[in-house]
């Protein structure tokens, strides 16, 4: 997770170090992310809603939990 409130050069650091590809944001703090980052805005993002709506078959379960910080 980002805190929104970091300074901007913070969560930038955050980006370029971590390799991430994509942050997954809401519509609502998405404007505080450097310009150059990929966004999947939850809120918002015509791609969610034409995505199908069942679950995804990932292989993972209620045994496999995994929380991962930066």
């Amino acid at each position: 997770p980002m805190d929104p409130a970091y300074p901007a050069e913070r969560l930038a650091l955050y980006l370029s170090d971590s390799g991430a590809r994509v942050v997954v944001t809401r519509s609502d703090v998405a404007h505080t992310l450097p310009p150059t980052a990929q966004t999947l805005t939850l809120d918002t993002d015509a791609r969610l809603a034409q995505a199908p709506d069942t679950e995804v078959d990932g292989g993972a379960g209620p045994d496999d939990l995994a929380y991962v910080i930066y």
